[in-house]
């Protein structure tokens, strides 16, 4: 399965790449720390999936670039992932496209199972998240 990660914390990003990079069904494509970055890196790379965070330093917020990804007709998967998992965030990222919706802090290994499950070919139904988005 291919991923982009798109995540504005070098230091997150990398501790992210190195949890996927464990993983031999994951492969990762292109990273990108800014919503143009993102959405150049997504069109040229063509990834089944984009791990997205939620709050980009630039001021944009990761849901105007889910709502840019879909409306530009992305059609594999998008997990937003949030320091700060609030329950109304998870219902608007769901609302505009999003597959699931993971803390960064305890929810990584929940989205790494999930990515396991659909790479392995298994319908998965309902994803787990930090906040159910279902």
């Amino acid at each position: 399965m291919k991923i982009v990660v798109v995540e504005d914390s070098l230091t997150v990003r990398e501790a992210i790449l190195d949890r996927l990079g464990e993983e031999p069904f994951l492969t990762v494509v292109g990273q990108a720390s800014s919503p143009a970055e993102a959405l150049a890196t997504i069109a040229l790379s063509r990834p089944d999936a984009v791990l997205l965070d939620l709050g980009l330093r630039d001021g944009t917020h990761g849901i105007d670039v889910l709502q840019q990804l879909r409306t530009q007709g992305f059609a594999g998967y998008i997990f937003v992932l949030s320091a700060s998992p609030y329950e109304s965030a998870a219902f608007d990222c769901k609302a505009r496209g999003a597959n699931g919706f993971y803390d960064k802090g305890d929810g990584v290994e929940r989205l790494i199972a999930d990515l396991r499950e659909i790479a392995l070919g298994k319908h998965v139904e309902q994803l787990r998240t930090g906040r159910s988005i279902t």
